[in-house]
Formats: C-alpha cells, sequence, structure tokens
C-alpha cells in the first residue's frame, strides 16, 4: 500500500512538470516581434518570487469576492463616465458604446508573474499578449510604508480610483482621436470602450534600509483588449448603451454594454 502511494504521488509530480513546461511552452511561441513574452521571460522562477524578494514575499492570491470587488470599481467607474455625469476634466460626455468588464483569469496570471519580481518602480513589461488578445493593456501602481501591516482591500480601491481621478486633466475634445499624453493614459484604460477583460494581481515583501523595515505592495491589472491607443476614440460619444449590440445591457451597470 505504501508502495502504492509513493506511485501515485511521483505520477503526479511528472505530470504537474508537464502541465507547467506546456503552459511556459506555449507563452514562449507568443513572442511580440523581437519581444519576450513576460511568462517565458520568468519561466526559471516559474513564476514565482525573484530571489531578491526575500522571505517574507507574498503573493496576493484575490478571493472571488475580491475578484469582484475590483470588477465592480472598475464598471462603476466606467458606468459613471458612460452616463455622462463626469463634469471634471473638461466635461466628459456620455457613450453609447463602452463595455461592461469581465474578469479574466489568464490576465491575472500574466499580472501576476510581472510583479512577482519585486520591483518598485512601474515599469511595463513588454509582452502579456494572450492568444485571445493580441494587444493587451496594462496599468500599474505601488506603495510603501514603514506600517506593520498594509490593508490590501484599501489600497486596491485607493490605486484603482487613483488611475480614475487622471480624468481631473483629460481634454474631452481628444476623445474622438487620442493624442499622446503620459498623464492620462491609466483614465485612459480604464474606460476605453472595446476593453473586455480585466485580470489583476499584486504582492507584497519587504526590504531595510538603515534600521528601518518597509513593507512594498505592487498592483497590476492587464485589460484585454488594450486601450490608451493614439488616434483611435476612446468611446463613440452618444446616448449611453445606444450602441450596444442587440440591446444588450449590464443588468446592474445599465449603461454598459455584454457583448
Amino acid at each position: 500500500m505504501l508502495q502504492t502511494r509513493i506511485f501515485v504521488v511521483s505520477a503526479l509530480a511528472v505530470l504537474a512538470a508537464v502541465i507547467q513546461c506546456d503552459v511556459f511552452d506555449k507563452y514562449c511561441g507568443l513572442g511580440c516581434n523581437d519581444e519576450v513574452h513576460t511568462v517565458c521571460l520568468r519561466r526559471n522562477q516559474s513564476c514565482g518570487p525573484d530571489p531578491e524578494c526575500g522571505a517574507e514575499f507574498r503573493k496576493v492570491k484575490f478571493s472571488e469576492p475580491e475578484k469582484k470587488f475590483i470588477l465592480d470599481i472598475h464598471n462603476h467607474l466606467r458606468n459613471y463616465v458612460a452616463n455622462g455625469i463626469e463634469r471634471r476634466g473638461t466635461g466628459q460626455p456620455p457613450a453609447s458604446n463602452i463595455n461592461a468588464l469581465t474578469y479574466n483569469e489568464e490576465l491575472e496570471f500574466i499580472a501576476q508573474c510581472w510583479v512577482n519580481r519585486c520591483r518598485r518602480e512601474l515599469a511595463h513589461d513588454k509582452c502579456r499578449k494572450t492568444s485571445t488578445f493580441p494587444l493587451v493593456g496594462q496599468n500599474l501602481a505601488s506603495v510603501s510604508t514603514t506600517s506593520r501591516n498594509i490593508d490590501i482591500v484599501k489600497e486596491v480601491r485607493r490605486m484603482i480610483t487613483g488611475w480614475y481621478e487622471e480624468v481631473t486633466m483629460f481634454n474631452s475634445t481628444d476623445i474622438k482621436d487620442i493624442k499622446p499624453d503620459g498623464r492620462v493614459g491609466h483614465y485612459l484604460q480604464l474606460v476605453w470602450a472595446n476593453t473586455r477583460m480585466v485580470g489583476c494581481a499584486a504582492s507584497t515583501w519587504t526590504t531595510v534600509e538603515g534600521r528601518t523595515k518597509w513593507r512594498h505592495l505592487m498592483f497590476a491589472c492587464n485589460y484585454g483588449p488594450a486601450g490608451n491607443i493614439l488616434n483611435t476614440a476612446v468611446y463613440e460619444v452618444g446616448k449611453p448603451g445606444a450602441k450596444c449590440l442587440a440591446g444588450k445591457r449590464h443588468p446592474m451597470y445599465r449603461s454598459l454594454c455584454v457583448y
């Protein structure tokens, strides 16, 4: 009986290794021109923490309610813009075709692979595409504190709403034809009409500087398909939801389309 159990465990371990190889091989074949895919780039760590992350590294595993929380913040803000209620910036007109977002585990996995490097700088990865989305957008945020604990949910809310607050700098005359403006890129990706899916990830780790211990949180959301594309419309101005395919609207966020 003991031998049988050992065999089963060994077989499962081999199967897991084969599946893992298949996962990384898949992404290594999804390069972006000359850039290596993030998952392939980090295959030596199996998308886990880099050695620099230290012993107190923690992958933040979002629960299903927390994923819904992230999704609801996004859709609430998208719905707010679609309704034409946002008057800041130069006043944001209503939108007829903004999609409601759904949560995507693959986008989350790729985002997790990136934030697990434990880097404080907000540098985007070069290739995060999927077989479904040749172009994937990304928003990043981080926080460092000397507090003993980080309230993850509180910080995630603050980070997403922080991206949205760039609306105060957005000139609505550019809605039909986006111009280069690094000040509003997070906002544009957050409300981009054609984006349909989002997946987010976070990790925490610590560093010591002198006698001070710092706790760091990195948060990333990947979006498919990507928004914030130059010379393209953010959304179509018009009656909220008027351009929804077959008139399908989200049951809760009534000004957003269900694709």
